[in-house]
């Protein structure tokens, strides 16, 4: 008898372990129809009763590529995207300690400082808007040289779903990104395309300025997502959203040792 304890079985954005392909496609078609149904209401089932944990994905400018959270790289990222808000973060560089922000937004509007950002003068609910840290030449370099920068950093949160994983990974996009995703984002809408109505694929372009390097993610049109398809991934952005909600701004989200200063608006 084979093994099929390492098998696996994928049916749309299925993967039923357990069980091969072949065995999955031999079922007659309202057997493998029922079994499958059953799968995603047990994967539902699943997910409650837990604090959803997203995976996270970084961007590496050394190597240009993606890392997942186990380490493995890929030159591009694909999938769909279920949701996506700005975010916004303050760092203290010198704080070699705590690597959290000092203060951050999950909505790009009002900050929340900790300790160190109230310290600094940042109120709790300060507006984004009129904070002195988010005004052009607020920024500093690793000398303590002031830039034409923003010392708090925007960046978007996307979350992708990806072929063959149940739950979407999120991608912080970077201040240097940022204008790139947003016009793509606005040519998708002008076009009448949804979100989740179509892929995103995601390379790296590198810059430079001087000794300064820094990867760009340039988002990319992919393939129509399939109208069936479509509505399980409403569902799934319902789910996440409320995950997203408490997932605060980390030293994951920006690599304060990868800060080119080309969030200019010159």
């Amino acid at each position: 008898m084979a093994d099929n304890s390492t098998a696996l079985a994928t049916i749309g954005d299925i993967q039923i372990p357990g069980i091969s392909q072949e065995q999955l496609m031999a079922l007659p078609a309202e057997e493998r129809r029922q079994l499958v149904e059953f799968y995603r209401q047990e994967l539902a089932e699943s997910k409650t009763g837990i604090e959803l944990k997203i995976p996270r994905i970084k961007i590496s400018r050394d190597s240009l590529q993606f890392m997942d959270e186990l380490g493995n790289p890929q030159k591009e990222l694909e999938g769909v995207i279920v949701f996506k808000h700005v975010a916004r973060g303050l760092w203290d560089r010198n704080d070699k300690e705590n690597p959290a922000p000092v203060c951050s937004s999950l909505d790009g509007i009002y900050g929340t400082p900790d300790e160190r950002g109230e310290a600094m003068g940042i109120a709790v609910g300060q507006p984004c808007a009129n904070c002195p840290f988010n005004q052009w030449g607020s920024a500093t370099d690793e000398f303590g040289n002031p830039t034409r920068g923003k010392a708090c950093k925007e960046m978007r949160r996307v979350f992708l779903a990806q072929e063959g994983a149940q739950l979407p990974s999120v991608l912080t996009l970077p201040p240097t990104s940022i204008t790139a995703f947003d016009k793509y984002i606005s040519a998708r809408i002008n076009r009448g395309i949804a979100d989740i109505a179509a892929k995103t694929r995601f390379t790296l372009r590198e810059e430079k300025d001087g000794a300064r390097k820094w990867a760009v993610a340039e988002p990319h049109l992919g393939a129509p997502v399939p109208p069936q398809q479509m509505l399980r991934l409403a569902q799934l952005r319902r789910d996440i959203q409320q995950a997203a909600a408490r997932m605060g701004v980390d030293e994951v989200d920006y690599d304060t040792s990868a800060e080119s200063g080309d969030d200019t608006p010159f």
